[in-house]
């Protein structure tokens, strides 16, 4: 399926924080690049099985593979990419994702939280953990290079090469019956 509408999902602040809270809490310290794709391949999981994203972020081909643009640029504390994301409608307010630099502790290119429990687990619908346990079954073993590598060899990553936006569309394998429902319908309610 691929369609003509881009749907535009709102960034979800609480969301975003409680799938980086679960990655950390199953992985302990991990690189940024690595909790990135790990996101991107949850959301990329969740899109095909569900019709919608998880965290609502938009993703970029970056040298080193997919990116969640506006969660990459909190944490980079790039408060310009984070201004164009308010901007542009994909998040409220730059004070709502704050706390996320807040919450969580990045030190070089590692990343580990700063609290033990996320107040925003509950955030999570049952489809949503059940994505993030996919993606650490299938790639939480994966060292940095080997995840990178991976996502690499993704048909909508080669499509952009680098610095493009992914689109949600092309994110989408095969969609089952369901899933293609739910992303029409979330089209068509834009």
């Amino acid at each position: 399926m691929k369609s003509s509408a881009i749907p535009v999902f709102r960034f979800d602040t609480e969301k975003t924080m409680a799938m980086m809270h679960r990655f950390m809490v199953a992985l302990g310290e991990v690189s940024v690049k690595k909790l990135m794709k790990l996101l991107y391949l949850a959301d990329k999981w969740h899109l095909n099985q569900y019709g919608r994203l998880i965290s609502g972020d938009r993703y970029f081909a970056a040298p080193y593979g997919p990116v969640p643009s506006v969660t990459l640029a909190v944490l980079e504390n790039k408060n310009r990419y984070v201004k164009q994301a308010v901007k542009i409608g994909a998040v409220e307010s730059p004070a709502d994702l704050k706390r996320i630099r807040d919450f969580f502790v990045v030190v070089e290119d590692s990343i580990s939280n700063g609290a033990n429990d996320c107040p925003y687990e509950g955030r999570l619908s049952s489809s949503d953990r059940m994505a993030i346990d996919h993606v650490l079954d299938e790639f939480g073993r994966l060292n940095e290079q080997q995840i990178v590598d991976y996502t690499h060899s993704l048909g909508e990553y080669k499509e952009v090469c680098s610095g493009g936006q992914i689109k949600y569309s092309s994110m989408m394998d095969c969609p089952t019956a369901e899933s293609e429902a739910s992303y029409r319908l979330h089209i068509c309610s834009l």
